[in-house]
């Protein structure tokens, strides 16, 4: 079964019985999640001798091994690329709201402020995964903010255990502070004001050194149903949707970055660079069409004051007609 097939056919986890998984095997073609994978399946797979310099030495410093779910043989790893489809249904539906919202102006007004509008959601919703600056928007409308839930917390609590424990399929280094940020989509302020004593900041990633091949399934199920709440708790679909998506797109990035750190070469990323190359793309072209509509935006109302002040500054200068003394009636 290629890839592509793989992706299509087999969305559900092989271990958690979730749907949305981020990688499936090449050979067997078990799908899974990448949250699901505990980093020993990884590193088994290269020998610890190993001190390649060049492709050829890397390539022969992995050797293949037995998929942990259905345990035939493994020869290599595919990633799946970014689901756009998330980001533009949360879009439609941010449209949708507002649309509603501006139903009472008036016809014209509307249809200049429903494209305008719709622009600046393209943009403050595609700018959040741009990689470097933020764009135009304020840094607060980038990071989510708010009390947190009971969901919330019971799913960082979860991540923090497995963190600690070294279970997690992330590169060993990684901050823990860094890596709920990312993953909560909070800025740190947010998360010491919660966890005033977790020392996040200085809690670094170092996996565990557990048995090749053992995957904990009540674990990764508990992970599973525990970030689902989570993101069934958020105040609309389309704030769903934009956290579903973060979640896919820092599993992902991690789970590359483990497997470049661990020297496991046979990670078939192609597809998944491309979808990254696809969202800075998207994010640069509504970009701009939010730049144009707001510099035209602006120089209609600079117009507008413009005239204002000209007809003001015309009337006081204008003198008043000389007044013409009445006739006088001869009696």
């Amino acid at each position: 079964m290629t890839p592509a097939k793989a992706q299509q056919r087999k969305t559900t986890c092989k271990c958690c019985q979730s749907e949305g998984s981020d990688c499936c095997f090449t050979g067997c073609g078990c799908a899974f999640h990448v949250r699901c994978l505990p980093p020993s399946v990884i590193r088994s797979a290269v020998r610890s001798n190993s001190k390649a310099n060049d492709k050829k030495e890397q390539q022969d410093s992995c050797q293949d091994f037995s998929c942990p779910f259905c345990h035939d043989e493994v020869t290599g790893i595919y990633l799946f690329p970014l689901p756009f489809d998330k980001l533009e249904k949360a879009i439609n539906l941010k449209k949708k709201s507002s649309t509603h919202q501006s139903s009472n102006a008036t016809s014209g007004s509307k249809r200049k402020h429903d494209s305008a509008n719709a622009d600046e959601i393209a943009f403050s919703v595609y700018s959040k995964w741009r990689t470097g600056t933020r764009g135009m928007l304020a840094d607060n409308d980038q990071h989510r903010t708010g009390r947190w839930t009971d969901a919330e917390m019971a799913f960082v609590d979860h991540i923090v255990t497995a963190f600690d424990e070294g279970l997690l399929s992330v590169a060993e280094g990684v901050k823990l502070n860094t890596l709920l940020c990312d993953l909560l989509q909070c800025k740190s302020s947010r998360l010491t004001k919660k966890m005033k004593n977790a020392k996040l900041s200085t809690r670094t990633f170092k996996a565990a050194p557990a048995a090749p091949g053992m995957v904990n399934r009540e674990d990764c199920q508990v992970l599973s149903a525990l970030q689902e709440k989570f993101l069934c708790g958020r105040p609309s679909e389309a704030a769903k949707l934009e956290l579903q998506f973060n979640f896919i797109q820092q599993w992902r990035s991690y789970f590359s970055n483990f497997c470049m750190q661990a020297g496991y070469v046979f990670l078939d990323s192609k597809d998944w660079v491309a979808s990254i190359e696809d969202l800075e793309k998207r994010a640069s072209t509504v970009e701009e069409k939010f730049r144009k509509v707001r510099r035209k935006s602006m120089s209609k109302a600079l117009n507008s004051e413009s005239k204002k002040k000209k007809s003001t500054k015309l009337a006081i200068e204008t003198p008043p007609p000389p007044s013409i003394p009445p006739k006088s009636v001869p009696s």
